[in-house]
């Protein structure tokens, strides 16, 4: 089967010329769009290059955020969630560290 790969191209996503291409880029700095840690919590959000899927409207999922948090709610370990635009994987990125440092300041408050 063959796969697509992409490429950033000014903050949009388009299909790579080459699976060279790619690697070019997977292996830079672009790909990694936002990191947010500090001691209670870890959030990262990277372009994959490569879809993991489709969003309900069809399109590759080629942005990803992962989180890891050791407050209370979320001790299961890594959650990831898929995304098919930069802008809505930003924005999540930006909500999920909001969730999260509101969970950290509760659990303080509570102690």
């Amino acid at each position: 089967m063959f796969m697509d790969y992409y490429i950033l191209k000014d903050g949009e996503a388009v299909k790579a010329s080459s699976f060279y291409e790619y690697l070019e880029f997977f292996n830079s700095k672009e790909r990694f769009l936002a990191l947010e840690e500090n001691e209670e919590f870890y959030v990262s959000t990277v372009f994959l290059g490569i879809s993991h899927g489709k969003d309900r409207n069809g399109q590759p999922l080629l942005f990803e955020t992962l989180y890891n948090s050791n407050l209370s709610l979320f001790k299961v370990g890594d959650t990831i969630v898929r995304y098919s635009s930069k802008e809505e994987a930003l924005l999540n990125h930006n909500k999920i560290v909001q969730e999260l440092t509101g969970l950290g300041q509760s659990k303080i408050n509570k102690e």
